[in-house]
């Protein structure tokens, strides 16, 4: 392993955890099948520069995530959709973590960079996202490695204009995974390491500048307009309209981006505020929350002077997480992965934490250790208490139902909790640094793996209605019998419906449907069945024909 690349380990280690079991699962309701709604449409309408949705323009999201999504539908074909649209989000995430791992390896050392791989690996925040086709993962991702490719850049003298260059196109690229701040945030961070340091002399490094002829000509921010202005001035100059009646500009920019920091926007429950994100860090990075407070002293360790690329490297992070943070907590729409992009820089940082201990072992940093252990602590103590803190991670509404069939998640975190911990203690008590690397590591192994191939495959189908259309096509219905989403808007109803399930959530509308002859087939959520059958009335019997289990069900409406 001594004689691999950083970037190479990084890469498979990542590949182990975010590919295995894609398309086992169905696509979760409601953000995955709308996206994938949405890459389906680009390649029914041969347009992949206007995004469609139902019969009107989808504004919210840029194209990176649906364009992806829809190569990915061209080549895996029916059967495997949710391989397809799948397959380019992980690819995405692996691709961050393996350029993030080189740029940690040259600027700090491979020790760091192997720790920073396995902890961009594992942590439940990047683990969950890199196996769902939505934006979130790869945003995370491009920004991190364009952050750190210009981080190269500006801090090693060695760095050609290369770094700079390649770091401008992933942030272009985070443009369009999920709009402004994928640029907006790492592009602030280096500015405040600029401010902060007082090192303008490395500015010009950032730019990439190359001469044409006689003249100077910064290849690096002219590559990120190139990358990511054109989709952008297409869309501000199509004049379509979506399902709203909104423009782009309206829909995009002033209710989708600048909304969020007002009144807040799409979502289940209102209110900002920082404190609330500490919380979801801590899940989303277990059990390598115990590193969080040693990664952080080592940004504050610089005082804005750092001494060497190691120590610039740990600022710019420290800065980045800050300014993140900052962001997030200003944001009137409160989602827990909104916190995301900050966590690689976090997960960095206490990569060069462990490295250190790892040389100097426990005893000259004890307030971090026991400040991580407490933090591991209580960290474990509430997700044995309240393991559906890893599913709200990712979910549209927290005050969903928890899935029944689940109920181990709590002991199993709690057990990694205890070995961990346990782990530490040994670690003190050896006076070993690197052994306390070792538990961490060993447990979030454990934790990514569970994650992957247990919990993940346990949770879909209660968010997934891929099983309900399976049923539907197993009982072979006339092509003329129509296909009812009974008081649903999850979206997955459309995607896997193919646009042509007709919702109705209005008792006299269903029954207007109900005077036709012929079967009639339900795709409806398990608790609303008996609204649906007094809906019905007497007009029809009703059969739930499956599945058994899980969120959603299929019913049979047939004329007695």
């Amino acid at each position: 392993m001594g004689r691999l690349p950083a970037w190479l380990v990084a890469a498979l280690l990542a590949g182990a955890f975010f590919l295995p079991g894609l398309g086992s699962v169905g696509l979760l309701d409601p953000w995955e099948p709308h996206y994938a709604e949405v890459s389906r449409q680009m390649l029914l309408r041969e347009d992949w520069v206007h995004p469609w949705w139902r019969d009107a323009g989808f504004f919210s999201k840029p194209p990176l995530v649906l364009w992806g999504g829809a190569a990915g539908l061209a080549l895996s074909g029916p059967g495997a959709e949710e391989l397809g649209v799948r397959l380019p989000v992980a690819l995405l995430a692996l691709l961050g973590v393996a350029i993030s791992t080189a740029a940690v390896s040259r600027l700090a050392s491979r020790r760091a960079a192997w720790i920073a791989a396995a902890a961009l690996s594992t942590a439940p925040f990047l683990v969950l996202f890199a196996r769902q086709a939505v934006p979130d993962a790869p945003l995370a991702a491009l920004s991190t490695a364009g952050l750190l490719m210009l981080a190269v850049a500006l801090l090693d003298d060695r760095a050609g204009s290369g770094w700079a260059v390649t770091g401008w196109v992933l942030l272009g690229l985070a443009a369009l995974a999920k709009g402004p701040v994928g640029p907006a945030l790492p592009v602030a961070a280096l500015l405040a390491w600029l401010v902060v340091t007082g090192d303008w002399r490395r500015a010009p490094r950032l730019l990439g500048i190359e001469r044409l002829g006689r003249f100077p000509v910064p290849v690096g921010p002219v590559a990120f307009l190139l990358v990511a202005l054109p989709w952008y001035a297409a869309m501000v100059a199509w004049p379509g309209k979506d399902e709203s009646g909104w423009s782009f500009l309206q829909r995009f920019w002033l209710h989708d981006h600048l909304r969020r920091f007002g009144p807040g926007a799409h979502v289940p429950v209102a209110g900002g505020g920082w404190l609330s994100y500490l919380g979801w860090i801590a899940v989303g990075t277990f059990p390598w929350v115990a590193a969080l407070p040693g990664g952080i002293a080592e940004a504050v360790r610089t005082r804005g002077e750092p001494r060497d690329a190691r120590g610039g490297l740990a600022l710019l992070c420290g800065l980045a997480a800050a300014v993140g943070y900052l962001l997030v907590g200003l944001t009137a729409t409160r989602y827990p992965h909104y916190v995301l992009p900050i966590v690689p820089p976090l997960l960095v940082l206490a990569a060069l934490f462990l490295d250190r201990i790892a040389d100097e072992g426990l005893a000259h940093h004890r307030v971090a250790v026991v400040l991580g252990g407490a933090l591991l602590a209580a960290t474990g103590w509430a997700l044995a208490l309240q393991p559906r803190l890893v599913s709200q991670l990712f979910t549209y509404d927290p005050r969903r139902t928890w899935p029944v069939g689940v109920n181990g998640a709590g002991s199993f975190l709690g057990g990694v909790a205890v070995l961990a911990i346990a782990g530490l203690f040994a670690a003190a008590v050896r006076r070993s640094g690197r052994f306390a690397v070792a538990a961490l590591l060993a447990a979030s192994l454990l934790v990514a793996g569970w994650l992957s191939l247990v919990h993940w495959p346990e949770l879909a189908p209660h968010w997934t209605q891929r099983e309900v259309f399976l049923a539907l096509r197993a009982e072979n219905p006339a092509p003329g019998e129509p296909v009812v989403a009974w008081m649903m808007n999850w979206r997955g109803e459309t995607f896997y419906g193919k646009n042509r399930v007709r919702e109705i959530a209005d008792p006299s509308r269903l029954r207007e449907l109900l005077a036709r002859p012929g079967r009639i087939w339900v795709v409806t959520e398990a608790d609303r069945i008996p609204s649906l059958a007094g809906a019905v009335g007497q007009v029809r019997s009703l059969r739930v024909a499956g599945p058994v289990t899980g969120r959603y069900r299929l019913v049979e409406l047939e004329m007695k």
